[in-house]
């Protein structure tokens, strides 16, 4: 069964490390969209094997938002990996 967590951060960094050691326990995969951080949520993100990170704003984020909680969520992403669950969690 494989199990993936979809975050949405931004600035994140005081409480990441916590929850995706918490995730990375039962979780086969955690895709982080990262909404702007200016502090150092990616490097956290990246030191964990088991995220896919994207940056937010190497995408139209316009786009994004008018299309709504769909693509803010990365349903599309996380579907592609074809999990049998899926968890959408808040970093905090």
């Amino acid at each position: 069964m494989k199990i993936a967590a979809a975050l949405c951060v931004r600035n994140e960094e005081w409480i990441l490390p916590r929850t995706l050691d918490v995730l990375s326990v039962f979780c086969d995969r955690i895709f982080i969209l990262d909404d702007n951080s200016n502090d150092k949520t990616k490097e956290i993100c990246l030191s964990y094997d088991k995220v896919d990170y994207e940056d937010w704003n190497k995408r139209d984020n316009m786009h994004i938002r008018q299309e709504g909680l769909r693509k803010q969520r990365n349903i599309d992403r996380v579907s592609s990996y074809n999990p049998d669950y899926v968890l959408f969690v808040d970093a905090d």
